[in-house]
């Protein structure tokens, strides 16, 4: 069938009743999952599902999903596609009507929190590692991405302190989310805050999931020694970064150090890398509570046939640890 006999024939199945068609749609929306126009499928089910819901409940989602009678997510991607052809003013103008209505409705309060957590992997990591205290709900859409997008529309608009306080907004919604950290980092590097990009890089390690991100960490640590002028430990940052994940851009830094010292770039050992990161309170590596987060959900996930979220969990360990058992079991997960 094509796009239009597959919603006709949806629409067929519709009876009036609030409650039955809701499911219905839902059983729908999980049928056309897979198909090659799920997209359009599910964009019209929804609307269909919208017209569904008693007055009350549309109201609701007025407030909390619509801005202007559209829904977020798609002014998300109107704003994204102009910023992919350089119009920034535009997309930060359909940014603002996305973080008024996060900020109207979903605010954090003393009694209740909103995160956007992409997958039970960053859930369970937000609850282990943060130890929440307060009550917290998901939210419908993926507020963390949202307000790192705009932080970056913002940067490129010149408008560095009006992006920092969008992003730090970013990773609230999602303490777990690197990206967010990291282009929160980038702002403090425009706004030459080299204490906040620290911070910010130290508490990017403590989420890593990932040689990548950690390569990313230990490259700003290495831009942030040569802010301060800790030329020695920059270069034990830049060559742990290399040692996780090959990075061009670090030779023009190191070159860069070279011509400030005056004196050529020798490969530190070990032991000067070891104490680099002493110095900072740090160590080389990754979160040994997120790897054994990895490995507990993995394992389990494994046990229970999920397949899928079995490989990113236990992909995680591979990637951090040398842990031949690990390596071996995920080989063998079809």
């Amino acid at each position: 069938m094509n796009y239009t006999e597959i919603i006709g024939e949806i629409r067929a199945g519709l009876t009036g009743e609030s409650k039955h068609d809701l499911a219905y749609l839902g059983e729908q929306a999980d049928k056309y999952k897979d198909h090659k126009l799920a997209y359009q499928i599910i964009e019209e089910i929804s609307k269909m599902a919208y017209e569904a819901l008693p007055e009350e409940k549309k109201k609701e989602m007025d407030r909390t999903l619509f801005y202007n009678g559209k829904r977020l997510d798609i002014i998300f991607r109107e704003a994204k596609a102009t910023a992919d052809i350089h119009d920034y003013v535009t997309s930060n103008k359909l940014m603002k009507g996305i973080v008024s209505v996060i900020d109207s409705q979903f605010a954090h309060t003393s009694e209740k929190e909103h995160y956007s957590f992409r997958n039970p992997l960053e859930e369970y990591m937000y609850v282990n590692l943060f130890n929440p205290q307060i009550k917290y709900f998901k939210t419908p859409f993926n507020f963390s991405e949202m307000l790192r997008f705009n932080g970056y529309v913002l940067i490129e608009l010149k408008k560095v302190d009006e992006a920092i306080e969008l992003l730090k907004k970013a990773v609230k919604y999602n303490p777990v989310n690197a990206e967010a950290y990291f282009e929160l980092a980038e702002a403090y590097k425009l706004s030459k805050n080299t204490q906040e990009l620290f911070n910010t890089t130290r508490d990017t390690i403590k989420i890593a999931t990932s040689s990548s991100i950690l390569a990313r960490c230990y490259s700003n640590l290495g831009f942030y020694c040569i802010e301060i002028e800790d030329y020695r430990s920059a270069v034990a940052f830049y060559y742990q970064s290399m040692r996780c994940e090959e990075n061009p851009a670090i030779v023009a830094e190191l070159n860069y150090i070279r011509q400030r010292t005056g004196r050529d770039i020798e490969k530190p050992t070990d032991v000067e890398i070891e104490a680099a990161f002493s110095k900072y309170d740090l160590k080389p590596g990754a979160n040994q509570d997120v790897i054994g987060i990895a490995f507990a959900l993995g394992k389990r996930a494994l046990e229970s046939n999920q397949v899928k979220f079995a490989k990113l969990c236990l992909g995680i360990v591979c990637d951090l640890t040398d842990d031949e058992e690990v390596k071996k079991l995920y080989a063998e997960i079809k």
